[in-house]
């Protein structure tokens, strides 16, 4: 089923429920709500940190239509058990298709979620579903050929025990090949304390989803050093081009951020060095202008809000402009749009008596990579916040066109919103 979008809340602003695929695994009655900015409309509802539900969104687009996976929490406790969703949008029609749901019973919780298109048009999905403990953990894959109306049930293509596959990235190329490039965690518990190592692994498929090559090293990890947690490479991004996959990555507890090549003849040859830096996340997202082959890359330094960087190669990586573009933000997402950089950022701003929670679209010259505001997207006073997952994704629609996807922190979370943005 789908539903047309229909306004209820005052000009421009409309909202609808994403209902729950009756064939998808059962779960629990709760909606998500899907809300449609138009172009420059602003909108601050009130926040509400103790009652937050949604922690991550991904999305993919090709054309007119988006694919969208968001990780749902079951309840608004902090550890409560999370599951998978995924939707399709139309932006032509402003339609939105029926949710799918999946969470694996056999796992504390399923989370994690990754999209892409491939070039004929099937949606493609992975769910990672773990074990708190690092004990275990599966990517789960689902696909359809029919725009969303009917799925595949989902199917383990990656499995783990002492570790687990964490934070899949899935990128579909235009040869129709798939990869899906995730961080291999290794449990490693003979000191008697919980410590992990991590490399950068990943899986094909060159059928269209049927069948996944048996998971391979793209990158090596370091040896375990003696760590508070963790350490090796953490990752990853990746980004489809004529030449085969650009994928970037970092290492965790200060070795800084790597990029390479990847092709399924020759792996992932000559790693380098796009900045050295106390980086302790994944790189967030790396990105390509296909007419004068630059490529850009944001990196984050913390788990919380903090110093992010923004780092452009026009020489296919041989080396690298790096500037600190916030002292206060996280999980920034990036394209080129028009021949222009945008990112999408939350950022922190705090004063003595509360703080804020800022959303907004960035525009940096490719020349210094100075940064303009394009336009502040929400803002929001909270009381406190921490860690707070992948909440937006930018992603080009067309040329001059892009869609910002992002999880508001305002009305306890339990919004996930879309805006639709021109680049002069």
């Amino acid at each position: 089923m789908q539903t047309n979008l229909s306004s209820s809340a005052g000009p421009n602003i409309a909202y609808l429920p994403l209902m729950e695929n009756q064939t998808a695994l059962r779960s629990n009655r709760s909606y998500i709500w899907l809300l449609l900015v138009i172009l420059s409309t602003q909108f601050t509802p009130n926040f509400s940190f103790a009652s937050w539900r949604q922690v991550e969104v991904a999305a993919s687009v090709k054309g007119e239509t988006a694919l969208i996976g968001i990780t749902e929490k079951e309840s608004t406790v902090y550890e409560s058990p999370k599951k998978c969703v995924f939707a399709t949008f139309d932006f032509s029609s402003k339609k939105i298709s029926e949710r799918i749901v999946h969470r694996n019973s056999g796992f504390e919780f399923s989370a994690n979620p990754t999209t892409a298109i491939s070039s004929n048009g099937t949606l493609h999905v992975v769910c990672m579903s773990v074990m708190r403990d690092y004990s275990k953990g599966i990517l789960e894959y689902s696909k359809s050929v029919d725009n969303g109306t009917t799925w595949t049930p989902f199917k383990t293509i990656v499995k783990r025990h002492n570790g687990i596959p964490d934070k899949p990235v899935l990128a579909a190329n235009k040869d129709g090949s798939l990869l899906l490039g995730f961080t291999d965690i290794i449990l490693d518990s003979s000191s008697g304390s919980l410590k992990v190592k991590g490399a950068i692994e990943y899986t094909t498929s060159t059928d269209d989803g049927e069948s996944w090559s048996a998971p391979q090293n793209m990158a090596s990890p370091p040896e375990l050093q003696d760590s508070e947690f963790a350490t090796g490479f953490q990752g990853t991004s990746v980004l489809p081009t004529s030449d085969g996959y650009l994928v970037a990555f970092s290492e965790y507890g200060g070795g800084g951020a790597y990029a390479c090549l990847f092709t399924q003849r020759d792996g992932c040859k000559e790693i380098k060095l796009v900045t050295e830096s106390s980086i302790q996340v994944p790189v967030i997202q790396i990105t390509e202008n296909a007419t004068t082959n630059a490529i850009a890359i944001t990196i984050q330094e913390t788990h919380e809000f903090g110093q992010v960087y923004l780092a452009e190669s026009k020489n296919k990586g041989a080396s690298w402009m790096v500037k600190e573009v916030s002292t206060s933000g996280t999980m920034a997402s990036l394209d080129f749009v028009n021949g222009k950089i945008v990112a999408l950022i939350a950022e922190m701003r705090k004063n003595d008596s509360n703080s804020s929670v800022i959303t907004s679209l960035l525009e940096f010259t490719s020349e210094t990579l100075e940064k303009k505001s394009l336009r502040i997207l929400e803002e929001t006073r909270i009381s406190g916040i921490a860690y707070l997952g992948a909440y937006q994704t930018l992603m080009k629609i067309s040329e001059k066109k892009a869609a910002a996807f992002w999880i508001s922190y305002a009305d306890g979370n339990q919004l996930l919103k879309i805006d639709v943005i021109s680049v002069d």
